[in-house]
């Protein structure tokens, strides 16, 4: 299935990448498995990768708040950008 990335590319979704990011940011293979689960259940053609932050987040968030927040961390300093503003 093809999502959309925050550039505009468009690219196969790969679980083993959103399975790094959470994994980076401290949780657990339990709850990696969980928000996966649910990403792909929730996974529809062209959704974004904002999107599927999103649910990921809701999925982390219920499961274990601290690693939901560091996974927000990471995406407001990516948001950031490379000059850091």
């Amino acid at each position: 299935m093809e999502i959309v990335k925050a550039n505009g590319v468009r690219e196969m979704f790969d679980p083993e990448k959103l399975k790094a990011s959470l994994l980076r940011a401290g949780a657990t293979s339990e709850a990696i498995d969980s928000v996966v689960a649910h990403i792909m259940n929730e996974l529809k053609e062209g959704m974004t990768t904002r999107d599927i932050y999103n649910h990921a987040y809701k999925v982390l968030s219920d499961w274990r708040k601290p690693v939901a927040q560091r996974y927000s961390l990471r995406r407001a300093l990516m948001d950031l950008g490379p000059t850091g503003f």
